[in-house]
């Protein structure tokens, strides 16, 4: 792998560390509000806690890709199958679970909001794979401008 290549995928590793990062700190203070009075806050950030808890889950499959990866080839197309994935699960799979459980249907809801921002996070996570290292300026000496004895340059 070239430095080239080796640049978009640090770049895109650092990006997810990141985003698990932020994710889990929102899940900790979500689990210290629960600790503190489970029922008025479940209803309040059960939702918020169960995307959390999904994104972090996707997430990190795909830095797990990153680190085992040897182009960013094998990565390029682990997003895309992920992608195509949720598209599928969007355009074809059913709005509603018709299970009996109502919060088996809920959470089935909220996969599928989480599903509408991973599409969007996945084209951004091509991008960052497909970025070059910033190139160096090489700054070449200049010569000296010579100038003729009647004081005119050449």
């Amino acid at each position: 792998m070239t430095e080239q290549e080796k640049y978009g995928m640090e770049r895109l590793a650092e990006y997810l560390d990141m985003r698990i990062r932020n994710e889990e700190k929102s899940i900790k203070e979500k689990r210290d509000k629960l600790d503190r009075d489970y029922l008025y806050h479940f209803a309040w950030n059960g939702e918020e806690l169960f995307k959390s808890h999904f994104m972090v889950k996707q997430y990190g499959e795909l830095r797990q890709v990153i680190r085992v990866a040897e182009a960013p080839g094998e990565v390029h197309g682990y997003i895309q199958h992920k992608r195509e994935e949720c598209l599928k699960e969007l355009v074809s799979g059913s709005i509603r679970r018709r299970s009996t459980d109502d919060i088996f249907n809920l959470a089935h809801t909220y996969r599928l909001e989480c599903m509408q921002g991973l599409v969007k996070d996945y084209a951004g996570f091509e991008r960052l794979l497909s970025m070059k290292a910033p190139q160096k300026e090489i700054k070449t000496k200049k010569a000296p401008e010579r100038k003729r004895p009647d004081g005119l340059k050449m």
